[in-house]
């Protein structure tokens, strides 16, 4: 079973916890994708993860969804609306878990 991931709510859920508006670079959201993918290997039945992560994909979803995130420099912000339930409703119960525990585990990291 395959599980496909959109950009917006991977950078979403990456921006999550960031109080400081230090933001996320493209190698930041790298690892959280890696790491995510690690916990859905090991928490769940898929064996095949997609994020479409990619430079061009993170800019049309800034481009697409202004109020929701920014981009200055090299770092991808919170928008002036930002709303971690922005895009909630797209992912189960179980997906959710597992994309928290990956922005824990992240967290964990950088501290």
């Amino acid at each position: 079973m395959a599980l496909m991931l959109d950009t917006e709510v991977i950078l979403t859920a990456a921006l999550q916890n960031d109080d400081s508006d230090n933001g996320v670079n493209y190698s930041d959201l790298r690892a959280y994708c890696d790491e995510l993918k690690r916990i859905v290997f090991s928490q769940s039945g898929h064996k095949c993860v997609y994020f479409g992560v990619d430079k061009d994909s993170l800019q049309r979803c800034v481009r697409e969804n202004p109020y929701q995130f920014s981009f200055r420099g090299d770092r991808y912000h919170q928008g002036i609306f930002y709303s971690p339930d922005r895009f909630a409703e797209r992912n189960n119960k179980e997906v959710k878990q597992m994309i928290e525990s990956a922005i824990a585990n992240m967290q964990k990291l950088s501290q």
